[in-house]
């Protein structure tokens, strides 16, 4: 089995910057990652997920284009182990106009991973 050292040893790529720290929790982790990053971007992949090919650069395409906007997410897909999906979740089917004061009423039906730009707006 693999080691945690060995995982961390084979990070070459110097864009992927490896932060330790104690257990404190998922909530403890991100904001960790958020306060560390140095691009204007920032996405969520959590253990159990995997990103298609062009989520990243789609969502990416969406904030350069739209300044105002501090968060995309989107939809979903559930699989089984061998990637067969069993559904396909489109939460902008039921709510097409998310604002952020919806977003907490809104986000049992997006689990999945939103990118988010790091600006602040004024």
């Amino acid at each position: 089995m693999i080691t945690h050292a060995q995982v961390v040893a084979r990070l070459t790529d110097p864009r992927i910057c490896y932060i330790y720290q104690e257990n404190k929790g998922l909530p403890g982790a991100r904001n960790t990652g958020i306060r560390n990053a140095q691009s204007p971007y920032i996405a969520f992949l959590d253990s159990d997920d995997v990103f298609l090919p062009n989520k990243l650069s789609a969502q990416v395409a969406v904030l350069d284009k739209r300044p105002d906007l501090g968060l995309v997410a989107g939809g979903h897909l559930e699989v089984d182990k061998q990637f067969r999906v069993l559904r396909e979740l489109r939460p902008w089917l039921k709510q097409p106009t998310l604002t952020f004061a919806d977003w907490g009423h809104v986000l049992p039906l997006l689990p999945g991973c939103p990118a988010g730009s790091t600006r602040v707006a004024g």
